[in-house]
Parts: structure tokens; sequence; C-alpha cells
């Protein structure tokens, strides 16, 4: 059976994001491709100095970025253009500490909307020299104000920069109808018809003394069975009525006392089917 239906497909676009301003922590202006990364801004806190290496730094191209720090207790306070949802990078590497657990720390976002506790660069993200990337999501910003913290618990917290955009509203494309189904113009088509000889196991076969026969009923109906050698002797076996579902008949051929030999099992209904099934006997039968 089939039947037609009816839904809508709305199509939503990602957000896409403009660039606010990158912060290179601890650093000068640095130009990397097309990313124009700032002197380090908008900072409160933390060490009167900053801290930076020349060692090659894994998992980026733009190393410079990463081997300057700014650490201690800090904060930023980024001015954005407008209200709505912003997206921040946060950028980090542990360049100093060669051990798990030498430096944790907590980062919040924007009064708590996105919220990291325990950070162990080391642990966490690789070990010494290795940049790592931590990203909040639409953060609402209403004052006009981007803050950052970024809290001690063991050592220094750290930061490598600071990437800030503007996250755009999703755009959502017209609903569109594909297809309608009522009452009025429910249309059902009928298949090929199922015949209950589709699922049909006999079995075993060759036989000696038994054999059963497993089919799948799909409609009530009156069954025989007629065993036929090949010189065409028939003998009846069985006639049953079967109910819609799964049958299982047991066939004793002891009765019959039929020699071995190679035998055609006809089976008939009074739904106009029929079928024939080769059956081999091996053994004779006239006793146990």
């Amino acid at each position: 059976l089939s039947a037609s239906t009816s839904f809508t497909i709305t199509v939503e676009s990602a957000a896409t994001l403009t660039e606010v301003i990158r912060i290179n922590s601890g650093g000068g202006n640095i130009q990397f491709g097309n990313e124009v990364w700032t002197a380090d801004q908008f900072f409160t806190g933390g060490s009167s100095s900053t801290y930076t290496t020349s060692t090659a730094i894994s998992n980026t191209a733009n190393d410079i970025l990463y081997q300057s720090e700014r650490y201690g207790d800090i904060s930023y306070s980024i001015p954005v253009p407008q209200a709505g949802e912003y997206t921040v990078e946060l950028h980090f590497a542990e360049i100093y500490f060669q051990s798990a657990g030498s430096r944790i720390f907590n980062i919040n976002v924007e009064n708590g909307q996105y919220t990291l506790p325990n950070v162990d660069l080391y642990k966490d993200h690789g070990g010494t020299f290795n940049a790592a990337v931590i990203k909040a999501e639409s953060i609402q910003v209403n004052d006009g104000i981007l803050n950052i913290d970024l809290t001690p618990l063991i050592n220094n917290a750290k930061i490598s920069g600071i990437a800030v955009f503007k996250q755009s509203a999703m755009d959502t494309a017209e609903t569109v109808t594909i297809a309608s189904l009522s009452p009025s113009n429910l249309t059902i088509n009928k298949g090929p018809k199922l015949s209950n000889f589709d699922s049909m196991v006999l079995y075993p076969n060759p036989v000696q003394k038994s054999f059963s026969l497993k089919l799948k009923i799909n409609q009530s109906s009156q069954w025989k069975f007629v065993l036929y050698s090949i010189a065409g002797e028939a003998t009846p076996l069985l006639s049953y009525n079967f109910e819609e579902g799964i049958q299982t008949v047991n066939f004793d051929l002891y009765p019959f006392n039929l020699i071995p030999g190679i035998y055609h099992l006809l089976i008939t209904n009074n739904l106009n089917e029929r079928k024939t099934i080769k059956l081999i006997i091996e053994d004779k039968l006239s006793t146990y």
C-alpha cells in the first residue's frame, strides 16, 4: 500500500560571522594571512609583564600568536559595535609549565553565559607548546562590552589571543508545501499480489520418515497435499483448513510404505494457487 502525504520544509542558513576584533594577548600587532591581530588591549589585572618564547608551536601555522601570553588574574572588557549575539574564540598554548596540574584556572565569558572550570592546558590540550582554541557561541551582549574573566586556581591563568565575531540572525527560507493529503484525494495503489508460497520452506529434503512444511498464509483457505511418484501414482497426504498467519504442517510417511525415489508434492488451495515441490525419499519406510 502507498499513500501521498503532506509536509513542509523550512530551510535555515547557519549564522554568519562578521569579525569584530582579533587581539594578540601579550604581544604586538601581527599579520597572519588575511587575519590582522592587534596589539594586546582592553585588559585589566594580571602581571605587569608578559611572557614570550621562541619555541615552535604544534597544531597551528600561526606560531607567533601562541608564542606570547598575558598571565595572572586577568579580565578583558572588549567593546562591541551593537547589542546582539557574539562568538568568542579563546586561543591558548601552555608555553611555560611541563606537567599536568601545574596551571589550573577558570574561564567565564559575559557573566556566566559560558563557563569552563578547572582548565589544565597541559593535561587537556596535548602538553607543552601545543595550540588550542576554545569557542564560546551565541553570547548575548546588551551593554556594548564583552567581558571575559580568567581566574587562577593553581599558579597563573593565561591567554594567547582573543577573536570576537558578530553573529548574524539566521535567514529562514520560504516554507514550501511538497504534497497534500486529505480523505478526498487519498489514493491507495495495490502492489503485486503476495503468494502464499513466497515464504514456503520444506525440510528436510531428502526425506527418510517424515518432513515438515512451513508457510505464511495470507488469507484463510483450504489446502490439499498430494504426493506423486515418477510413474504418476498419487498418494493423498493431508487436507487442511488454514487461518491467516504462519503455519507449520508435519507429514508422517510411515503409513504409506513408499519406496525410495523421486516424488513430486502437489500443493493446491481454493484460491486457485498451486505449487509442485520435488521430494526425494531415501529409505524404505516399512519399519521405524
